[in-house]
């Protein structure tokens, strides 16, 4: 849960629903231990394909205060960016202890993106990009 919680911002509340439901099960004696532990385990393989995979996929984020439904390239679980039914991109960035979505602020880093959306929309699912700073700093 900390990990999902603390991670790159993908489906966070999916992903936390099926934890949750684990636990209900577990306590409400509804779900045996023994498939509650193969449960987990397929949770656990799952959350190391995301990790492993660039996708795309749909998803509401928060932009600008307002909810908006948006086209998400996922890059493993080290960068998530965006694109809007107008256009508009960006990326997930770690701001303290969360993440926010920004928007590219110059052409450069808009046009970085768009090759990116472009190139996961024709399934090349491996290359070369340049991406704008979404790596995170790694700190001592």
């Amino acid at each position: 849960r900390p990990t999902i919680e603390a991670g790159l911002p993908y489906r966070v509340p999916e992903r936390l629903a099926v934890l949750d439901e684990l636990q209900t099960g577990l306590d409400a004696g509804t779900v045996a231990p023994h498939r509650a532990a193969s449960r987990l385990w397929q949770t656990y393989e799952d959350e190391i394909r995301l990790g492993r995979e660039n996708a795309l996929d749909r998803q509401t984020i928060l932009l600008d205060g307002e909810e908006v439904l948006v086209d998400v390239a996922r890059i493993g679980l080290v960068a998530l960016f965006f694109r809007t039914s107008d256009e508009q991109v960006g990326w997930a960035a770690r701001q303290g202890e969360g993440w926010s979505f920004v928007l590219a602020p110059d052409r450069a880093g808009k046009a970085h993106v768009l090759d990116l959306f472009d190139a996961l929309d024709k399934q090349i699912r491996v290359g070369a990009f340049t991406l704008p700073g979404v790596i995170p700093e790694v700190t001592r």
